[in-house]
């Protein structure tokens, strides 16, 4: 079996030490919501954790997120809302330094009179590279299918792209991680007609892994 790489989204990412099958991350989250115009938008707050564990050229990743949504003072919205969201991950490593990769994603808004909840499978890859013997980046690109809102309409396209790196110290126990998430979805409505009503949200975490 060739050895582990551990790749930490919402923080981390990959070419760990050998002996290093398991990360767990947590981290705080800041970014921006737009949803249907620039007008509607929110300013993101949260904190949110991660886990991935590799096996040989297989690794799974999970992270959770619990987000406030504040409006932006130079937008239209009112009220500020809650969400959870939820990024799964299946990879499988192709060569050294790329994987395919698949998920979901999922958005659950509190209120989904504030905001719409939305949901979609993942297809994409993944790409990991390492910055010496302490350090690394890695970037994924995926396309999100079947997408479904709280308040209905469809995606005919929509995509998550993702950038990550990790400084690791205490012998690559610990790591601190920096990420940065673009979601979108072209999303339109049939009312009187099609309608776009796109959804887009940018993420930034920096945070705190541990590598088992």
């Amino acid at each position: 079996m060739r050895r582990a790489v551990l790749v930490l989204l919402l923080g981390a990412a990959a070419a760990p030490l050998p002996a290093q099958r398991f990360v767990f991350g947590l981290a705080g989250v800041g970014g921006d919501y737009r949803e249907a115009t620039n007008d509607l938008r929110y300013d993101v707050s949260g904190l949110g954790g991660t886990a991935v564990l590799t096996l040989g050229r297989f690794a799974a990743e999970a992270a959770v997120m619990g987000l406030t949504y504040e409006p932006n003072q130079s937008g239209t919205a009112a009220d500020k809302f809650e969400a959870t969201q939820f990024d799964g991950y299946l990879r499988y490593r192709v060569l050294r330094w790329a994987s395919l990769e698949l998920g979901v994603t999922n958005r659950d808004v509190k209120d989904e009179f504030r905001a719409q909840s939305a949901a979609a499978f993942r297809i994409g890859v993944h790409s990991a590279a390492a910055l010496g013997a302490n350090g690394g980046v890695a970037a994924r690109v995926n396309y999100l299918a079947g997408a479904k809102f709280s308040g209905g309409g469809s995606a005919p396209f929509a995509m998550d792209v993702g950038l990550s790196a990790y400084y690791a110290f205490a012998k690559g126990r610990l790591r601190i991680t920096a990420e940065s998430q673009f979601q979108h979805f072209n999303r339109t409505v049939d009312v009187g007609g099609t309608q776009d009503v796109p959804i887009q949200q940018v993420l930034g975490r920096l945070g705190l892994a541990v590598a088992f």
